[in-house]
């Protein structure tokens, strides 16, 4: 699913949902074994798991619930939310998220989340594996990851976004190394620090990936290497 989408385009549990399962039911018309591969554990739990569904949201109502944002700000909204028992939410767009729920469905977001979880898949069968390597390793590969990036052209690629991408709300803005790609266009920090700044968010991250995976995944096998996970995946396949 890589480059599925256009820069400017959010995505969602949900949309991906809908086009792993697509993917997922090519590979076994042509008789090919699926393998989704990906960092995002609550996509990864929603597939395996299922997934609390929650109505279309109209357009116009979206527009609605963007537009009272940007004029009445997190905070005001937050506490219209709680006032409606909706739970208490972080980022813009999880808010924007939740306030068109309500006015398309009258429900919270906390609503639709209690109901029981309804499988993409129903009969598949899951074998979830963590690569669990050495954290030194790990950390190297984080560190070698945006110099990769870099030499790949990302800094054309993000003056590219920049100029057509004004809104920095978009998803792709929050994409790690982008907004540091742009404090080093505007001369702001070094090329050095730039690289040194994405380079520890990026083990961050990699670190919450780790916790999430050992702590929200029921029934998962982990291994240190490459070779040894091969090995397992053969012998449950096989």
């Amino acid at each position: 699913l890589y480059s599925k989408l256009q820069p400017e385009q959010n995505s969602s549990v949900a949309i991906w949902l809908s086009f792993v399962k697509e993917e997922i039911k090519n590979a076994i018309s042509q008789k090919e074994l699926p393998i989704i591969v990906g960092g995002t554990g609550m996509y990864i739990s929603s597939l395996m798991e299922g997934i609390s569904l929650v109505p279309e949201i109209d357009p116009k109502v979206r527009q609605i619930s963007t537009e009272y944002f940007e004029k009445n700000g997190a905070t005001n909204l937050q506490k219209k939310l709680i006032s409606f028992g909706e739970k208490k939410l972080i980022d813009r767009q999880r808010l924007i998220r939740a306030y068109e729920v309500y006015l398309q469905t009258g429900k919270t977001i906390a609503y639709f989340q209690s109901q029981p979880k309804e499988k993409i898949l129903k009969n598949a069968k899951f074998i979830h594996l963590n690569l669990d390597i050495p954290r030194d390793e790990l950390y190297e590969n984080c560190n070698s990851r945006f110099e990769k990036m870099l030499q790949q052209g990302a800094i054309s690629e993000v003056k590219e976004l920049r100029q057509n991408i004004k809104d920095v709300n978009y998803a792709i803005a929050k994409t790690l190394g982008y907004f540091e790609i742009c404090q080093y266009l505007d001369e702001q920090i070094s090329k050095d620090e730039m690289i040194n700044i994405v380079s520890q968010k990026t083990r961050n991250y990699a670190k919450r990936q780790l916790t999430w995976f050992r702590n929200q995944i029921p029934n998962k096998k982990s291994c240190n290497n490459p070779s040894d996970a091969i090995k397992y995946l053969i012998n449950e396949i096989c």
